[in-house]
């Protein structure tokens, strides 16, 4: 889980990213947030396929880390326009990539606000497993935002066959 943020400031600090270096960040802070989105949705199956329970126990870790990667995200964002929230609520509210993003990340805000042992019990199993099935609209709103992000990336469609 912290193999991509160092990744991340080691390339920072060889300027891999060049003259700007936020440019890079937000780019693989979205990849990794996705990709830990996808890698959370292939527990189950991998479970299933393997017989192995105990890949469930990191399944939290992982969508954690999913909402972790995205927070960092929209924090680099929100540097790169320089915290000029006037313009960035433009931007979300006219931008159907950044509607979908803003709509993905509520879900996965709400998601790990209720990952808690206590949300389950006070949800009740029923409700909370029925909350956390909104996993699946999530990824595909997070991925649908990626594919729609406004350069063109290799990473883009390899992403969306390990969704599909």
């Amino acid at each position: 889980m912290f193999a991509p943020p160092i990744w991340l400031a080691q390339q920072v600090a060889a300027e891999e990213f060049g003259p700007v270096p936020l440019d890079g960040m937000i780019y693989w802070s979205g990849v990794w947030a996705t990709t830990m989105l996808l890698l959370v949705l292939a527990i189950t199956p991998l479970v299933t396929i393997l017989h192995w329970s105990g890949l469930i126990g990191v399944r939290r870790t992982i969508g954690v880390t999913a909402l972790a990667y995205t927070i960092a995200h929209i924090v680099i964002y929100f540097a790169l326009r320089f915290w000029n929230f006037a313009s960035i609520v433009d931007e979300m509210v006219t931008r159907v990539s950044l509607i979908l993003a803003t709509a993905a990340t509520i879900g996965l805000i709400t998601m790990g606000a209720t990952s808690v042992d206590a949300a389950i019990r006070h949800m009740g199993p029923k409700a909370w497993k029925r909350l956390h099935n909104a996993i699946y609209a999530i990824a595909a709103l997070a991925l649908i935002h990626y594919l729609l992000s406004p350069d063109d990336y290799p990473e883009q469609y390899s992403m969306k066959g390990r969704f599909g």
